[in-house]
């Protein structure tokens, strides 16, 4: 059976399971249950968002020697002793750009390099940085993991839709001096309504927002 790396993140955990469940037994073919299941998705994204916003300020160049280095002591049971050159310092900036394009992170890939790869191919052990970049491997990784990565994509949709939607209230506010953008951010903040319904509430304001300019530049 695979393996597969678990988010630290308790609640990415669960939203990962949800959307698991969701998929398996097609949960939106009921449309009660669909909407529930949106408004906890949702509940989930928004303290994701929060708890994860230190993390995103760390170079993944950074993240990506300190995990090596932590897992290669779990594994190997002995410090990483090599020196980290510029020839290793490129293969992993490498490694990181291909691992933003799949919405996959640096934990994402090495802990599943470590805990699986590696564990069932022993013979590639010690292993060193730079081998860790090796694009052979992360082909493996994007196979093995795909569904992973598939629902990760989708988590990153969901939370690149999250700030624009935030963002679009707050000028919205900003150049109407009307504070209903900012209700309803609030309302989907506290569960009361989807993402989903929040963007269409959004764009219905905006077109009431055409409408008073219109009138107003009819007058």
């Amino acid at each position: 059976m695979q393996r597969r790396s678990i988010p630290k993140n308790p609640f990415e955990r669960f939203r990962l399971w949800l959307w698991e469940m969701d998929e398996l037994y097609d949960l939106h073919s009921e449309v009660e249950v669909g909407r529930a299941v949106d408004i906890l998705s949702d509940a989930l994204t928004r303290s994701i968002e929060r708890t994860s916003v230190n993390m995103k300020r760390k170079s993944p160049i950074h993240v990506y020697i300190a995990v090596f280095k932590g897992k290669y002591v779990e594994l190997i049971d002995r410090e990483y002793a090599r020196d980290i050159l510029g020839a290793d310092i490129r293969a992993i900036k490498r490694m990181c750009d291909a691992l933003r394009v799949e919405s996959a992170s640096p934990e994402d890939y090495l802990c599943w390099f470590f805990d699986d790869f590696l564990v069932d191919n022993p013979r590639f052990c010690p292993p060193t940085i730079k081998s860790s970049c090796s694009e052979a491997w992360f082909e493996k990784f994007l196979f093995v993991n795909k569904s992973k990565i598939r629902m990760q994509k989708q988590q990153e949709a969901q939370n690149l839709e999250v700030r624009r939607l935030t963002q679009e209230a707050r000028e919205l506010y900003r150049i109407s001096n009307d504070e209903t953008p900012l209700d309803l951010l609030a309302q989907w903040n506290n569960g009361g309504m989807t993402l989903k319904e929040l963007g269409e509430h959004m764009d219905e304001f905006k077109r009431e927002l055409e409408e008073r300019k219109g009138n107003s530049n009819g007058q």
